[in-house]
């Protein structure tokens, strides 16, 4: 579908584009180009959360009647994400040539398949490729290793760090993991993937490849073999703009990604993904044109990833605010043997025994934030309160 028609249809067809359309006096005959998206304002992950909760369950985005969709999924925040019928609807199949996978491989999936879509976003790109898919998600790595060496599995989807925690689960066994397995290749997303990793996975024998992506969206970008950025995926318009203005900045400064997918189902239009990137238009070596995405840098907002998801602080407070012993608390994320770690520093009033206290909290927040904890309990007045409140102390090399 080109820009022209998208609008037309949009505007037709989804209460909440022709809303921000005339809101702003922008005429869906006036959209012609890319350039002409500047006119209309950016939709912020946070207003579709709030548009959502005032208009379930889609806040007017879907453009079509919901009785048409595959399936519909809650993704932390809460946001309803609406898939449609087609056999790759998000788009993953670019992304999984470009890093080697083809017909008849079997590859193990390791995102989650429970409520948030990343599991049958892979899955559905996988099957439509023609392999076939072990959905293991998360947990249980004994049995995960045993089937990838028992039914020679050779290619990996998921994050690179699961991965990572994979192979030295192999390695503390005894294994060589490089002659023992036969994954030779990984598509992989949801969190930054450090040279020193890559080189690590490399060093097993992985061919390892980039890509980016969200529950929203589905797949955005993805490296190919000159690993020199990310390939902006077709099916979409990726914008780099001033997250104040929503005005493209110029090429090769930084700015928010912003994405107007050009799909009947979910159309959304100009949507803020929070994420800081640049753009380049220098030619790749792999032959493909167009601009690519050189590096994410980080979030707009305050908003951090952790083993792949956004961790809002809003979530934080709201979750804590319900439990009366919590005085004050100070959120950590840390990263040590290439996996992320949340920790909650939480001055406690006392009325609770300390060991009941941490276990209910870290029960609470996985269920809220569908991510482990852990949780330490200090004495009043221990947490300095200049410091910030969430704070990521992790470092990417």
């Amino acid at each position: 579908m080109e820009l022209v028609e998208f609008i037309q249809y949009g505007y037709a067809n989804s209460p909440r584009i022709r809303q921000i359309m005339d809101g702003v006096g922008v005429a869906p005959g006036s959209v012609t180009c890319e350039a002409d998206l500047d006119g209309i304002p950016v939709t912020s992950k946070e207003s579709l959360i709030s548009g959502q909760a005032a208009d379930l369950p889609f806040g007017g985005w879907l453009g079509v009647n919901p009785d048409a969709l595959a399936r519909i999924y809650a993704s932390p925040g809460p946001i309803y994400d609406p898939e449609g019928q087609d056999q790759d609807f998000w788009r993953w199949v670019p992304a999984l040539k470009a890093a080697g996978f083809t017909a008849a491989e079997r590859v193990i999936n390791t995102f989650s398949y429970h409520l948030t879509p990343a599991g049958f976003m892979f899955d559905s790109g996988l099957r439509a490729l023609g392999c076939t898919v072990i959905p293991a998600g998360t947990g249980n790595k004994e049995l995960q290793l045993t089937m990838i060496q028992q039914i020679e599995v050779s290619g990996f989807v998921g994050l690179p760090s699961y991965l990572m925690a994979l192979i030295k689960d192999a390695e503390d066994q005894g294994l060589n993991f490089a002659d023992s397995h036969n994954i030779d290749k990984a598509l992989v997303t949801a969190e930054p993937l450090p040279g020193s990793l890559r080189h690590e996975l490399e060093q097993r024998g992985i061919d390892t490849y980039q890509s980016y992506g969200t529950a929203d969206l589905g797949c955005v970008a993805y490296e190919c073999s000159a690993h020199s950025g990310m390939h902006i995926n077709e099916g979409l318009i990726l914008e780099v703009v001033d997250p104040n203005s929503g005005h493209k900045v110029a090429l090769g400064e930084p700015g928010e990604i912003v994405v107007t997918l050009l799909n009947t189902t979910y159309p959304l239009l100009r949507f803020g993904t929070g994420d800081m990137g640049i753009l380049t238009d220098d030619a790749c070596t792999c032959g493909r044109g167009g601009k690519r995405i050189k590096e994410i840098i980080g979030r707009v907002g305050d908003a951090v990833k952790v083993r792949g998801l956004f961790v809002h602080p809003s979530q934080l407070d709201r979750a804590l605010n319900e439990i009366t012993d919590v005085d004050y608390y100070q959120a950590l994320v840390t990263r040590e043997d290439y996996k992320d770690k949340l920790i909650l520093r939480i001055e406690t009033r006392g009325t609770v025994p300390k060991s009941t206290m941490a276990a209910f909290i870290a029960n609470k927040l996985r269920e809220r934030l569908r991510l482990g904890v852990e949780v330490d309990l200090v004495t009043k007045d221990t947490i300095n309160r200049q410091e910030p409140r969430f704070k990521d102390t992790r470092f990417w090399d």
